[in-house]
């Protein structure tokens, strides 16, 4: 009945992790589509696929959320941290500095769970510091902000208030690095020299 017949695989993670499996149910399409099922087998970590050095694109559209998912997690810097789900703790690593570019608005949201983030980014070559004001429906966020090439970090604040922070250098790149509650919109300002 179909010309494109073939074989899948796809990971699925446990939602509730710390319950025993009692039953998996499998349920095709309405009409005339059925499972054949291969093989099933579970697992005590996160399935990982190695990524293709070398990609030709893809089907219709598929380029664009390529594109897209660069800009967000890698020039804004937003995404979920490892075991959560939208943006319940997100972590903010923003690039703007490797533009021209001083002041950026950020919001990036999930329409489906109203999980969101947003942020405003100032960069001050006079004054040295980076300001980032970040609101998220979630319980924290986790801040990994690129520093100007050279420079070593000086001091954190939350709304005019020192806080802990740790200066992580990756290869050549300095960062600073640090984390809050995310009751309301906060002001975090990063000061370098």
């Amino acid at each position: 009945m179909s010309k494109g017949v073939g074989i899948s695989w796809c990971a699925i993670n446990n939602p509730q992790p710390q319950k025993k499996i009692n039953k998996i149910i499998l349920q095709a399409a309405d009409g005339d589509g059925i499972y054949a099922v291969l093989g099933i087998t579970l697992a005590d970590k996160q399935h990982y696929v190695p990524v293709k050095a070398t990609s030709f694109g893809g089907p219709d559209d598929w380029a664009a959320a390529t594109a897209m998912a660069a800009m967000v997690e890698g020039l804004a810097g937003v995404k979920n941290t490892k075991g959560t789900e939208a943006f319940m703790q997100p972590m903010i690593a923003p690039r703007w500095i490797t533009t021209k570019a001083d002041t950026i608005l950020t919001t990036i949201r999930f329409a489906a769970s109203q999980g969101y983030v947003a942020y405003k980014y100032v960069h001050s070559k006079i004054k040295k510091s980076i300001t980032i004001t970040a609101a998220t429906g979630g319980e924290k966020i986790s801040f990994h902000v690129l520093l100007p090439q050279g420079a070593k970090l000086k001091s954190v604040s939350e709304d005019n208030e020192n806080i802990a922070y740790k200066q992580s250098i990756v290869e050549q790149s300095t960062y600073a690095d640090f984390s809050t509650g995310s009751v309301g919109a906060k002001t975090f300002v990063i000061h370098y020299q």
